[in-house]
This record gives C-alpha cells, structure tokens and sequence, in this order.
C-alpha cells in the first residue's frame, strides 16, 4: 500500500484495494522492457547462427517485422489513449482476436518455413525480431506526450499521472 498516494489505494465497492502500487514490475514499460530485452538476445543469436547463412531471408523478415510492428505499434497507441482515459479492463476485443488469429497464421507459416528450410525460417524470424523496439520507443514517447505511466495488474490496465507517482 503506498502512503504517498491514498486515492490510488482507494477501496472499491468490495472494500478490496482498486490498484496495486506502482512496483518495478508493475510498470508497463517495465515489462514491455524485459520482453523486449528476451528478444533481442534470441535475434542475436538467430542472426549469428542464421542470419548471416541465408540473408535474403533475413532482410524479407526484416521488412515484414518492420511492417507487422508499425501496424500493432497504431493499435497500441489507441489502447494507450484509451487507458489514460480511464480504467481499461484486460478484455478481449475483436482487433486482439484477429491480431491473435494473424499471430497463429505467421506461426504456421514459420512451421512451413522451418520444415522446408530450417535456415530460412530461423533467418526469417531473426529479421522480424530487429524491430521489436519499436513498441517501446512508442510506450516511452506516449508516457512523456501524457505525463502518465501505465500499470499493470492480473486484472487492469491503467494510467497514473506522472507528478502522482513522484509522490
């Protein structure tokens, strides 16, 4: 329980405590961080066992990662812009279902790719990995546009005011 910020500890209906404190871990740009940093440690060590076998591979993941991460990155800014202006809940929308249902799609390409060219598909996925920082540089600059910092919770997705969190 945070001291510093009471209407974040604010019980709700249920006498329960709405928000967690805004831990390290809790921090969106936190978690997004730690992904991100997974990723570029397999994209290194795809590229230099891969990557560098079977280029052409590599630079057509490239540009589709490219692509794939600037179409998400739009949809995560209007996800951003709808958490800042209130509590969003962790639900399931229609674009999340085909997001997801695109993910399983490349992912059996990738699974053609890999049957028929191991090289190839591990090459592939090396190049899509490159621009994954993208969604945090947008996380970072969204943040700063709005003086705002996102939380995450098992339950909620929400914003916190920057000059709030400072205490």
């Amino acid at each position: 329980m945070q001291f510093v910020d009471l209407p974040v500890n604010a019980p709700d209906r249920g006498g329960k405590i709405a928000h967690v404190s805004a831990g390290w871990l809790n921090k969106y740009h936190n978690r997004v961080l730690l992904d991100l940093l997974v990723l570029m440690y397999l994209a290194v060590f795809t590229f230099y066992a891969y990557g560098k076998v079977n280029p052409d591979m590599y630079m057509i993941g490239v540009i589709s990662g490219l692509s794939f991460h600037l179409f998400t990155g739009v949809n995560d800014w209007q996800r951003f812009n709808r958490t800042g202006r209130g509590i969003s809940q962790l639900q399931t929308t229609r674009k999340q279902i085909a997001i997801k249902f695109l993910f399983i799609i490349s992912l059996i390409v990738f699974i053609v790719f890999l049957v028929t060219n191991i090289t190839g598909g591990i090459a592939f996925v090396s190049g899509t990995m490159v621009f994954a920082w993208i969604k945090f540089l947008e996380l970072l600059y969204w943040e700063h546009k709005n003086r705002k910092i996102l939380i995450v919770d098992k339950t909620s997705f929400y914003a916190v005011d920057v000059d709030r969190e400072r205490g």
